[in-house]
């Protein structure tokens, strides 16, 4: 299974993140094998993957355009878990007034 969460964050100045996330159909479980992070526009600010309230990863958006991660072993968000992006913007990049990344994720979708 794959799903993309895509973002649309506000500039802050205040160091607070705002959250985009998606939660697997009812009774289903997600094991995500891989992530691409994407970052078209050059925005600046953190990245925040998280599955619950755990982080498991955080990332600054000026440190890449276009960026894969592949996990040996599976990342588990367990039924009814959210896996979240959190994005905080601080300089939106070309053409826009708010930061616009996203993550692509992919892996297995279980019972």
């Amino acid at each position: 299974m794959s799903f993309r969460v895509a973002t649309e964050a506000k500039l802050v100045t205040d160091g607070s993140f705002q959250t985009f996330s998606y939660t697997a159909p009812p009774k289903k479980r997600i094991e995500i094998a891989d992530l691409v992070l994407q970052n078209p526009r050059g925005d600046s600010g953190i990245l925040r993957i998280s599955i619950g309230k755990d982080i498991v990863l955080e990332i600054g958006l000026a440190n890449f355009r276009d960026l894969d991660y592949h996990y040996l072993e599976p990342l588990n968000a367990a039924v009814g878990q959210p896996v979240v992006v959190s994005v905080n913007c601080t300089a939106a990049g070309v053409g826009s007034d708010r930061c616009t990344p996203s993550v692509s994720f992919s892996g297995r979708l279980l019972s």
